[in-house]
């Protein structure tokens, strides 16, 4: 239902101005739907996980690696290069702090929504 999507998705637009226009998946554009995250050793799944939510609609994804060990980022590169993905820093190995800088990077972007996972 969509009072169930509302408390899953926080809407920018409430801190931000609202957005409109088309959106496709480059980092010039303003994103309408966006996800942001944390990582860590996440390299076998990432890619059909960033490809899932692209095909849902998700335009644009903020993800906080936590120090991974393994290849992950090396598989977020060819996103990152294509503006899909927006590496955003792990703030002093504190979580909260994280999410509230991915919200700030959406914030600045402009996105209408964001969905926190």
């Amino acid at each position: 239902s969509s009072s169930e999507k509302k408390r899953f998705h926080r809407k920018c637009s409430d801190i931000s101005d609202t957005v409109e226009g088309n959106v496709n998946h480059t980092s010039t554009l303003v994103p309408r739907l966006a996800l942001g995250s944390t990582m860590r050793n996440e390299a076998p799944y990432l890619k059909e996980w960033i490809e899932f939510h692209l095909a849902r609609g998700f335009e644009k994804f903020y993800i906080a690696d936590n120090d991974s060990t393994d290849d992950s980022l090396n598989v977020l590169d060819m996103y990152v290069t294509k503006g899909i993905v927006e590496l955003v820093p792990f703030q002093n190995n504190n979580q909260v702090l994280t999410y509230d800088e991915i919200l700030k990077f959406a914030k600045g972007d402009k996105a209408d929504w964001l969905c926190i996972t």
